[in-house]
């Protein structure tokens, strides 16, 4: 019971020490706002050089950091208070604007921060919210915002600022949302996770929509063709639509793979219009002489590709001889018509000229002979011509049946000719397409196609070994080696250069710096050398630890490793123009020795600050001995 009660007393106790830790916090932070205004107030720009002229570049600038109404101040002030409080000039340069639109635009708000009655973070967010609005537009929302600022959370006072800052603006408000409205472009996240990014991208509306639906065409193509896509297309083993669309979407960076893979898959019949001249050409035809070099039956022996027309003729001839009246009937169905003409039982024959032959009923016999001879028939001759007719009937009827029979097999044998040189067209104008595709091809310089990408891996021993290495990218952060890998083995051409060894460049006699001296500088210090600063970028400037003189003045081999280092800009005029000084110890060893006499080093590994003890003093009065100074025994 005894242990429960001092298990319950140190839970309090602890609750209690948490509870003043943050109200300390909390004050101060406060109070570092009051000495950063104090500290602002102190470095005035009055007398500088103002922004963007032409004399900027030759001393230090009054800077307009904070919104409407509020002072300038010294270029390098901000800088140098952000190496005494640990942070970048970027960092220091928002700290300060922040306080000084506290003080001289939000009154109501300052007065809180005077008295602690605010969190420092919430008196920030209003600063830098209201930033853009007029001196009247801010008071308008300082008002507002004060009665709640320390009771909200984060999310509940951006909200209220947004509205307010609506309220206190409208016009600028609209402005902005069209502003933002006409935004168009293209934005990479320069972070990765798990060796993915994200890209955003904002289009007309036509454009968006089109470029999507083209995305899922393509992604849809690639799936439906998983077995039949060219080598050249990565194996991701997709598996879901989202999958297939974002393969889709990186393969649009290698246009040429695109274009094959759309015009093999997507567009079988692209090139249907080009295969004639293709085809005419290889056949030794120019494309402009008309010949039709595929005509069914060209080839061929009008006797043999036509038999049944032959025959049919042949028959015609036969019953025409056999039967001279019917010489003049139809062409088509012949033996049908024969059949319905000179049926046994048809009372009405419809050739005109059947009655030449047939004795009709409704004449008298006597009438049927001819004028000049009058006289009895013998009957004997009426049985003759009655079997006569019938065997000559049955013969009629024998002939067309063989007609009917040797115009199926004609036609048959018609339709199999023709299924045989549709395949054959077929396969010649798949001929055709693939050399209409190949000439395009030759034409078309692959490389000119792919996009141009760097890509800076910086890799220790344990990549070269293989041992669960982990590479750094640049602008992408740490990735497994075997990422990179993968990444250089997908639709990639690449150039190798060779490998970049810092200890190894040696210096020139002139001001700038090489391309080859540049990159060597950022192999060894990929992130500026400037106290605190989290800058990484190749645009950064090569700064001169010990300034450049030229010769005879200068000493030869100024420009080398052992005296450059990157720096943005901003921090390269600080200091230049500050009272920061450096000392470049060693190549990419930096010793930087504030007003205050706090002592900081950085190197590829960070930003250490040792202080301001006597013996970090040593330590800078060690770094600056001339190098040909020695000690006494």
């Amino acid at each position: 019971m005894s242990a429960g009660r001092v298990v319950g007393g140190r839970r309090v106790e602890l609750l209690t020490r948490a509870s003043e830790l943050a109200r300390a916090e909390w004050v101060a932070g406060c109070g570092l706002l009051e000495v950063v205004a104090e500290w602002a107030v102190a470095n005035p720009g009055d007398g500088l050089v103002p922004q963007r002229t032409r004399l900027e570049m030759a001393s230090e600038r009054a800077m307009v950091l904070a919104g409407d109404g509020t002072p300038s101040v010294a270029e390098t002030a901000a800088a140098t208070l952000g190496l005494e409080i640990g942070l970048s000039q970027w960092q220091a340069c928002r700290l300060v604007a922040d306080v000084l639109d506290l003080r001289y635009r939000l009154p109501r708000i300052w007065t809180l921060v005077q008295g602690h009655g605010v969190r420092p973070g919430h008196a920030r967010l209003v600063a830098a919210k209201t930033r853009l609005l007029s001196v009247e537009q801010a008071a308008v929302v300082d008002a507002e915002v004060v009665g709640m600022i320390s009771a909200v959370t984060y999310g509940g006072l951006l909200t209220a600022i947004d509205a307010a800052v609506v309220r206190a603006d409208p016009e600028g408000a609209r402005v902005r949302a069209e502003t933002a409205a006409r935004w168009r472009g293209v934005r990479v996240g320069r972070e990765s996770e798990d060796g993915a990014i994200d890209v955003h991208a904002r289009l007309d509306a036509p454009d968006g929509i089109a470029l999507g639906e083209m995305v899922k065409r393509y992604g849809r193509l690639l799936r439906d063709n998983r077995d039949r896509l060219p080598e050249c297309v990565p194996d991701r083993d997709p598996q879901s639509v989202d999958e297939w669309e974002a393969l889709a979407l990186g393969l649009l960076r290698l246009p040429f793979v695109t274009c094959r893979v759309l015009l093999e898959l997507g567009c079988p019949d692209l090139f249907d219009a080009a295969m004639d001249l293709f085809t005419a050409t290889d056949n030794g035809d120019t494309p402009d002489s008309g010949t039709d070099a595929h005509q069914p039956g060209d080839d061929h022996d009008p006797d043999v590709d036509h038999p049944g027309a032959a025959r049919s003729g042949d028959a015609d001839t036969d019953r025409a001889e056999a039967d001279p009246a019917g010489a003049g009937s139809s062409d088509t169905e012949p033996a049908a018509a024969d059949l319905i003409a000179d049926h046994p039982t048809q009372d009405h024959p419809t050739d005109d000229h059947a009655g030449d032959a047939v004795p009709r009923d409704d004449v008298p016999p006597g009438d049927a002979q001819s004028d000049g001879d009058h006289h009895c028939p013998d009957p004997r001759s009426g049985d003759r011509t009655r079997a006569d007719r019938q065997d000559h009937d049955t013969d009629r009827t024998r002939d067309a049946t063989r007609n009917h029979r040797d115009a199926a097999q004609d036609r048959n044998a018609a339709q199999d000719r023709n299924a045989a040189q549709d395949r054959d067209a077929a396969r010649e104008r798949d001929a055709a397409r693939e050399r209409a595709l190949r000439a395009l091809i030759r034409g078309i310089d692959p490389h000119k196609l792919l996009p141009l990408s760097v890509l800076h891996v910086h890799i220790g021993e344990s990549a070269v070994r293989g041992d669960h290495a982990v590479a750094r990218v640049e602008d992408l952060g740490p990735q497994l080696a075997d990422t990179v890998l993968r990444w250089l083995r997908t639709g990639t051409r690449l150039h190798i250069t060779p490998v970049i060894d810092p200890a190894s460049v040696t210096a020139v006699d002139r001001y700038e710096t090489p391309t080859w001296m540049r990159e060597a500088l950022l192999a060894r210090n990929p992130r500026s050398v400037f106290p605190f600063s989290g800058r990484i970028s190749r645009l950064m400037e090569m700064d001169h630890t010990i300034a450049y003189l030229p010769p005879p003045i200068g000493p030869p081999g100024q420009t080398g490793p052992h005296n450059l280092g990157p720096m943005a800009t901003g921090e390269h005029r600080v200091k230049t123009f500050g009272t920061v000084r450096v000392r470049q110890v060693e190549p990419g060893t930096f010793i930087w020795h504030t007003e205050t006499g706090r002592v900081i080093i950085t190197n590829p590994a960070g930003t250490h600050d040792l202080g301001t003890g006597p013996w970090t003093q040593q330590l800078w009065h060690a770094a600056t001995r001339p190098p040909h100074h020695k000690t006494a025994d």
